[in-house]
């Protein structure tokens, strides 16, 4: 046979999996062509333990993608999961810096309260000196 009636056989009808740069397994159709081109089905013909070997190859390959699968979905949610800690550290520490702000003010604002009330308070005895040396002028 040639590789033309071979391709025609067999070729159109099976597919290549590569599972890695090492194993090749190939998969054949139910469905073979005749020669009028028109498809017919035909009984596998595998025997025992190659079918094992490639069904084994197949599920290993599938493993192998399911595990790159996985390993990217936790690599995507810890890249979510970093940038979500990101964002909350960095607005814990605008929110520690308005309160410090907020605090360095409320102790401005106690201080000019504190001066002012000692400053009314010397004025109240100010006047009440100036009260005392009034009333003492006025008695002599």
């Amino acid at each position: 046979m040639s590789d033309a009636d071979d391709y025609a056989t067999k070729g159109a009808d099976s597919e290549m999996l590569i599972t890695d740069t090492s194993t090749i397994v190939k998969r054949m159709s139910h469905a073979k062509r005749n020669a009028e081109g028109k498809l017919s089905l035909q009984k596998k013909q595998r025997s025992y333990f190659s079918s094992i070997s490639s069904e084994l190859a197949e599920l290993s390959f599938m493993r192998k993608e399911q595990l790159e699968e996985d390993k990217h979905y936790k690599i995507m949610q810890l890249s979510i999961e970093e940038r979500k800690f990101k964002a909350e550290s960095e607005w814990e520490e605008r929110k520690i810096g308005m309160l410090e702000q907020e605090l360095t003010m409320e102790m401005e604002k106690l201080k000019a309260e504190t001066e002012r009330e000692r400053l009314n308070v010397d004025k109240e005895c100010l006047s009440f000196e100036k009260a005392q040396l009034k009333f003492k002028v006025d008695v002599l």
